[in-house]
């Protein structure tokens, strides 16, 4: 039995329900359910719940193969996903404008400056899972661009992470194709 990790999607061993692990303390976790209402429950009463369940293939159906121009989700993206159990990598997508510069400050302090085509991503670096709470003060500067390379409007976007914010973003990334921890810039 794996241990239980902050940011687990578990499921209540008593009850029908489930949620993310958003605060541990001792013998207790802190489960958010989807109400965003936070339940303390103790730990043996928990399980993880894996992300990938084996399903035997009972018959085979062709695939049709869905349009490549079909856009659901538009914008300025950034989405944690884990490298390994304590390592999260930071991830910028652009899917809105043809091009857009971007900086990128981290308490103040100008880290990255980055071109990004539109359907793309640029790493932004790793950070430490254990110190989510102390991530530091984020502050995007968007400047979309579409094909005559003008701007259209200059975005800013300041982001200071709560453990509760954070964990209770996990959710299947589009642009990834995994699950991690994704927040809009640009909504």
């Amino acid at each position: 039995m794996s241990k239980i990790k902050l940011g687990d999607s578990v499921r209540f061993v008593n009850e029908n329900m489930q949620g993310i692990v958003t605060s541990l303390h001792n013998n207790t976790a802190g489960v958010t359910i989807e109400d965003d209402f936070e339940i303390p429950v103790p730990i043996n009463e928990i399980v993880r719940i894996e992300e990938v369940v084996s399903k035997p293939i009972v018959d085979k159906k062709p695939i049709t193969e869905k349009s490549r121009f079909v856009k659901i989700y538009s914008g300025f993206h950034i989405a944690f996903h884990r490298i390994n159990e304590k390592q999260l990598e930071l991830i910028l997508h652009n899917s809105e404008s043809d091009w857009a510069t971007i900086a990128v400050y981290f308490n103040q302090k100008l880290v990255h400056k980055v071109s990004i085509a539109i359907e793309t991503n640029v790493s932004l670096g790793n950070f430490n899972m254990d110190e989510i709470n102390q991530l530091p003060e984020m502050i995007f500067v968007i400047t979309p661009l579409r094909e005559e390379f003008k701007p259209i409007k200059l975005l800013t976007k300041k982001i200071i992470f709560t453990e509760k914010e954070f964990h209770s973003a996990l959710r299947q990334c589009y642009f990834l194709a995994k699950q991690a921890y994704c927040f809009r810039l640009d909504n």
